[in-house]
């Protein structure tokens, strides 16, 4: 069994339900709008608790069918019945980030902002770490601690600079701070 470490894997959502009875899932992707995945895209599947019959060092599954809508449908290869699907639930959806395609020039993936330090786009001033990646189905919403927790969404108004190579992203935060 293939063992994959963190740094090589980037979360694509979870699975906590069926669809159909041909061993189809219902995805909830952190980003169903710009996803990566596509028909045989290479997945690895960890199981979300003790429910799932997927082994906890992770499952590796080709993407046989997806279909974007108003929900996220997928086929599996190799998971052709219901029983097996509704076994394999609830768990979550990762890619190699090797499989992941060239970003344009100034792009990022968002899961390389987590663990970045968030600095305040005027005063240069430490504001707390990235800790997550959170979809309010309009935009990406970054995850902040500092001296207190905050969220703040994924555009223009109030994400500036990102420095991956210094590890911060400039931030205009809300007027509550």
């Amino acid at each position: 069994m293939k063992k994959w470490n963190n740094e090589e894997l980037v979360e694509l959502g979870q699975c906590t339900q069926p669809h159909g009875i041909k061993g189809d899932f219902t995805f909830k992707l952190i980003n169903s709008e710009d996803s990566s995945l596509d028909i045989d895209s290479r997945i690895i599947l960890f199981p979300s608790n003790s429910q799932s019959s997927i082994d906890p060092k992770g499952e590796e599954f080709i993407v046989q069918k997806i279909v974007f809508g108003h929900k996220v449908m997928a086929h599996l290869k190799g998971v052709d019945d219901r029983n097996l699907s509704e076994s394999m639930i609830p768990f979550s959806i990762y890619i190699l980030k090797s499989d992941l395609p060239e970003l344009e020039e100034g792009e990022v993936y968002l899961n390389d902002l987590i663990g970045l330090d968030a600095i305040h786009i005027e005063t240069k001033q430490k504001i707390g770490r990235i800790i997550d990646i959170e979809d309010n189905g309009m935009q990406a919403i970054l995850v902040i601690r500092g001296q207190m927790m905050i969220e703040v969404p994924f555009v223009d108004a109030f994400v500036g600079e990102i420095d991956l190579e210094n590890g911060t992203v400039e931030i205009n935060p809300p007027e509550f701070m």
